[in-house]
This record gives structure tokens, sequence and C-alpha cells, in this order.
């Protein structure tokens, strides 16, 4: 019988997210890394295509950017598998999430990778007692033995099929990504689910996803998710701002925070206090204006190699002005969506709250 907590959840999906959660946040600075370097570097003329285009500035950013680019999924495979037997799996589960990699698997490769590299560290540290005399050197030998494993299992089992269906969700991804009416439709989910609950489980779903797609090498629903990130914090900034006695002493005050969260950081958690007070009305516009900017960004065929968004979205975009363009359109409709929704939608927003809290 499956182990549950006390919620109802079990356990092993409980942990599940956990050890997720911990190598995602070892990855993300090694993807911004790569992220602003190949941004800044093509921004001052280094091309992909062209390994002597740009100045030699141009080029060692491209360069250092590369390696972050090269390096963020195996990361996340290293630290996952860190998170379920510590420091024993990290060796092994770098290599491994590399030698994935390597093979074609992308991203669901080394998340794979870095699952069986933490259970099978765990089955080594508390099932497998060694003989008296490899004791000394036993904790060299782990993860030697371990990358040797997981690697042939990718070899030969595991790696091809997910390798196939790996390429075949790229061609997907790409074919959706390239521009039309399916990249506008693609944008405008992952808008709307970025704009929603405002960096909650939604969000963050959406956020997923497109950093497995980036993990493909397919930016463009990167683009679509952070030129939706800031939407809900500027626009429901703008609305109180504007919006006069639609709104509380108090949301008029936090506005200016809560346009400093999303122009600046590009953060969608400044909308919160306001979804909080009246969740239909406010999460229904951040929706609307997400779903915009989202959209937006699949119409002009926008990429980011990073989760950047906002300013530091403005310097790794490969077209600033269109980002830009995206992000201050996706705010406006969700200003004007909330201030006309207090406006002509009526109920009690506080009973609606106590239902939804």
């Amino acid at each position: 019988m499956t182990e549950k907590t006390k919620g109802g959840i079990p356990k092993f999906w409980k942990n599940w997210g956990q050890y997720f959660g911990t190598g995602a946040s070892y990855m993300i600075p090694v993807i911004l890394i790569g992220g602003f370097g190949t941004g800044l570097g093509q921004l001052l003329g280094a091309s992909p295509a062209d390994p002597e285009a740009g100045s030699e500035l141009a080029r060692f950013l491209y360069g250092i950017g590369n390696v972050g680019m090269t390096f963020f999924v195996p990361v996340l495979a290293a630290y996952l598998a860190f998170a379920i037997a510590d420091r024993i799996a990290i060796a092994p589960g770098l290599v491994t999430g590399y030698f994935a990699v390597q093979l074609g698997t992308g991203f669901l490769g080394a998340l794979i990778a870095g699952f069986l590299v933490g259970y099978l560290a765990l089955l080594f540290i508390r099932k497998i007692k060694p003989p008296p005399w490899l004791i000394t050197v036993w904790h060299f030998l782990t993860p030697f033995i371990i990358v040797l494993i997981v690697g042939a299992a990718f070899q030969w089992i595991i790696g091809p099929p997910i390798a196939a269906a790996s390429q075949a969700l790229t061609d997907w991804l790409t074919s959706l990504s390239a521009g039309g009416a399916t990249a506008i439709v693609l944008g405008l989910i992952i808008g709307g689910m970025t704009g929603i609950d405002a960096g909650g489980p939604i969000n963050k779903v959406a956020f997923f996803f497109a950093l497995g797609t980036l993990g493909q090498g397919v930016l463009e629903p990167m683009a679509m998710f952070m030129a939706a990130a800031p939407v809900p914090s500027i626009g429901l900034g703008v609305a109180a701002l504007v919006g006069g006695k639609l709104f509380s002493k108090d949301e008029r005050e936090y506005a200016g925070g809560s346009l400093i969260l999303g122009t600046l950081v590009g953060f969608s958690e400044g909308a919160l206090p306001y979804i909080v007070k009246d969740i239909i009305r406010v999460a229904a516009a951040a929706a609307i204006g997400g779903a915009v900017a989202g959209g937006l960004a699949g119409l002009f065929s926008l990429t980011m190699p990073a989760p950047a968004a906002a300013v530091l979205g403005l310097m790794v975009s490969d077209n600033p002005l269109l980002y830009a363009v995206c992000v201050l359109a996706g705010s406006f409709v969700c200003a004007a969506c909330v201030i006309l929704f207090k406006r002509f939608i009526r109920f009690d927003t506080k009973n609606v709250a106590e239902v939804a809290s």
C-alpha cells in the first residue's frame, strides 16, 4: 500500500515534486548564465551559424553562454539525483545527464537519468553492503558503478525510444512555434496559463513546459511565457492607479510595488494581493492580458534563450522592441479588463475569496 501524507497525497508523488524543485533551483542559475551569455553575444554580432562572426567580445560572451546552455539540463539531472540520495549522486547524475543529452533524449531523458541515478544511489546506500576489503574504496567505486548501470540502460534500452519521442516532440513544437495560427494559439494558451494565478500552480505548469521545450532547443514557448509573466503585476498596478474607487486604499497604495515587481523583475506575483481579494474578476483579467501577450509573441515568432522577463527579457530577446510591445499590450488589456469587470460585473467578492481560500 502506498504511504500517504496527512493531506492524502501519496508520499512518493509529494517527494517527486520536491526532488524536481531542488533540481530546478540549481539549474536556473546555469540557464540564466547561458541565456544572458548567448543573448548578449548575439546582440553584439555573434552568430551560431558563423563561428567567426562578431567581435572577440561577442564571441567570448556567446561561448560562455553556450557552455551554460549545454550544461543546464545535466545540472538538473545531477541535483535531482542529489535531492534523492545526497552528495554521492551528484557526479553520476551530472555524467549520465550529459550522456542522455548526447544520445538525443533531451530534457526528458535527463529527468529520467536523474531519477534513476538518485534511486539507484539510494539503493546502494541502504541495501548494498560491500565486503570488508572493499570498504576503503567503495565510495569511489559506487558513482562509477551507477554511471555504468544507468549509462548502459540509456545506451541500449531507454535511450533510443526516448530520443525518437524527443525528436518527434521537438519537430511538433517547432511546427507549432514557427509562426501562423498554431503559434498564436500556443501563445494564447501559455500566456493565459501564465497570467491566471499569478505564479501559482497553473503558472508553474506553463513555465516548466516552456523550460522543457528550451531543453529541446525550441525557444518560442519561453518567449510566450516571459512576455506574459510581467502582465498581471503591471496590469493590476496600472488599473489600481487609474481605477479610483474601484480599488481600496490599500490596493491603490500597493500599486507602486506591483509595478516594480512587473517592470523590473518580471514577476507575476505582484498581482497576488489583488487576486486574493477578488479572485474571479482579477484572475480572468490577468489570464486575458497574459493570453494577449503570449499570442502576440507567437504571432511575432519571438524567441527567448533563457527564463528572463521584463527589463532582463529585453536584454535576451531576439527582438527587444516587439517583446516590449507584447508586454505593454498584454498589460494594457489586463488593466482595461479588470476595470471593466469591476465596474460592470457585481457580486460579493468577500464570499468568493473565502470560498477560494
